[in-house]
């Protein structure tokens, strides 16, 4: 498929997408833009009118064109990082109550997020960006007799169990929940869910932090 076949097939679809320009389609388009002012070019045959809103919006349209091939786009380079710290506002909600920061000052960071109502199957992610490699990831976390187990995913996948149940307070633990084998490079998204609780917890809790992992080493 040619360039501008190409060009054509995205705009069809109402699609985004990116092409390298080769000189002649750029030739192409220089042509056109030259020639608008002879209507001749733009008509299936000799006697085809054009009202003067109709030749606008072909202005428009080849102005807009223009801008568009001839204006750079910068691409900023992804960044694939080797250890990350996700903290705070760098999760969302996915099932439940709204996250809220619980501020403890002998907590690590002073505070940790919550979900109110606290419940079973209140779910929380982030999203990072990461190289490839073999990862471990740990919480940084709160413990208490009102917390649950937390099962975590990355990208649906690696699935493992925390238990955050403790008789007594437990402030900036960092329980490892994960080992990642062979994660590609990329934007990977990470989910946390209380989906249970052992008997001697009196509920749901999920008292987060933040995350912290490292590709190829061990964690502090």
């Amino acid at each position: 498929m040619s360039e501008l076949a190409q060009i054509e097939d995205v705009a069809i679809n109402n699609t985004a997408g990116e092409f390298a320009l080769s000189a002649n389609t750029q030739a192409v388009l220089h042509f056109a833009l030259e020639n608008l002012e002879y209507f001749k070019y733009w008509r299936d045959y000799p006697d085809e009118q054009f009202s003067q809103v109709e030749i606008d919006r072909i202005q428009e349209l080849v102005d807009n064109a223009t801008y568009e091939v001839m204006t750079p786009i910068v691409i900023t380079p992804q960044v694939y990082v080797n250890e990350f710290l996700v903290l705070g506002h760098q999760f969302t909600k996915v099932v439940g109550g709204d996250l809220s920061p619980v501020h403890l000052a002998t907590q690590d960071y002073g505070f940790y997020l919550e979900q109110n109502p606290v419940a079973i199957l209140n779910e929380i992610k982030c999203e990072v960006l990461i190289a490839a490699g073999n990862w471990n990831f740990k919480y940084i976390c709160s413990l208490d007799s009102v917390s649950g187990i937390v099962t975590s995913k990355i990208d649906g996948a690696y699935e493992q169990t925390q238990d955050l149940y403790s008789a007594a307070v437990v402030l900036n633990s960092r329980p490892q929940f994960g080992t990642a084998i062979g994660l590609g490079a990329g934007l990977h998204t990470f989910n946390f869910k209380v989906n249970s609780k052992r008997a001697a917890s009196t509920g749901y809790r999920m008292r987060i932090t933040g995350v912290y992992g490292r590709n190829n080493g061990t964690l502090i």
